[in-house]
């Protein structure tokens, strides 16, 4: 009896910790792109702890994990454990990222396809987000839809979370000119609605 109790405990133990192990790398797997021009990362979730390093608008954070939320200068907005590329670990503001609150919208949309002209548009309905830093998870095989005689997306509905986020435009999407920061509509999170 007192085998089979241990034998338990142990199986128990194991499970606790393969979905502790899968919950961490689906945290560590999360990224945020800066959106300020310049943001502080911080030792601490403070605008009063020191600055560890600095991130430039668009780069690339590795999320930790989500922090306490506060607010900062009027706005609530969580703050981020984050780590860089040379793997200096700290905390930024979530305002300031992609991870932002403030505008950020979920609809259920329509997939209308991908349409090629002066730019690339991943069409939902009236919101194009060809331009935006797009995070579409499981669901990158929709830009396969524009060559695809058989369509696995278009038309199919989608709850989209999206808000305005900075990235890098050149003007009429013309490779020649000088590429510049532009606001659009940027998918944060892709869902099958069906």
């Amino acid at each position: 009896m007192l085998k089979i109790k241990i034998h338990h405990q142990v199986m128990k133990f194991n499970f606790v910790l393969l979905i502790l192990i899968v919950f961490a790398k689906s945290i560590s797997a999360q990224t945020l792109i800066i959106q300020g021009d310049v943001v502080n990362i911080r030792s601490a979730a403070s605008t009063s702890a020191s600055i560890v390093a600095k991130a430039k608008r668009l780069e690339e954070l590795s999320v930790i994990l989500q922090s306490k939320r506060e607010v900062v200068n009027g706005v609530e907005d969580y703050w981020y454990n984050v780590q860089n590329a040379a793997g200096q670990k700290g905390f930024v503001f979530g305002h300031f990222t992609s991870l932002k609150e403030q505008g950020r919208q979920t609809q259920t949309l329509t997939f209308d396809g991908i349409a090629v002209g002066d730019c690339y548009h991943i069409m939902f309905g009236d919101l194009d987000f060809g331009s935006g830093i797009n995070q579409l998870g499981s669901y990158e095989s929709i830009l396969e839809d524009e060559d695809n005689p058989n369509p696995r997306y278009v038309g199919r509905k989608f709850r989209v979370t999206y808000n305005n986020l900075y990235t890098l435009q050149s003007d009429y999407c013309n490779p020649e000119l000088p590429e510049h920061f532009v606001e659009v509509p940027t998918i944060l999170k892709l869902e099958l609605a069906e």
